[in-house]
């Protein structure tokens, strides 16, 4: 499962092992949490053994829609791996050189998880 949830990163964010390790660690948890989620609905869906893993794993966003209409842990980890990916995202346009408080901003806010900011963010110089 672990190769799987690395290729899922690189498909979903690109390579992010130059952003901040707590930022990275972020997201390996996120996905820990999720792919494992998500590739077994996927087998549910079609039909497979339960030691098959995805060929492609780009995400399909429509069964992360999917997983946010139950009613239970599986609804949250969906919106935590929407929301680290949108931030991730969106981190990973900002320059670290030019535009270093912005951007140490968004990597505490990729950290805290929609936790409390200010706790934070000593882990990014913030």
């Amino acid at each position: 499962m672990k190769a799987t949830v690395r290729r899922a990163i690189e498909s979903e964010l690109g390579d992010i092992e130059a952003l901040p390790p707590e930022v990275v660690r972020r997201v390996n948890e996120v996905y820990d949490a999720f792919i494992p989620i998500y590739v077994g609905v996927l087998r549910l869906k079609e039909n497979r053994s339960a030691d098959w893993h995805p060929e492609n794993p780009a995400v399909d966003p429509a069964v992360v829609d999917g997983l946010m209409h139950f009613f239970s842990d599986y609804q949250h980890i969906a919106r935590r791996f929407q929301r680290v990916n949108r931030q991730v995202k969106h981190l990973l346009t900002i320059d670290p050189r030019t535009d270093a408080h912005r951007f140490d901003q968004c990597a505490v806010r990729i950290v805290s998880g929609g936790e409390d900011e200010s706790v934070l963010a000593s882990l990014v110089g913030g």
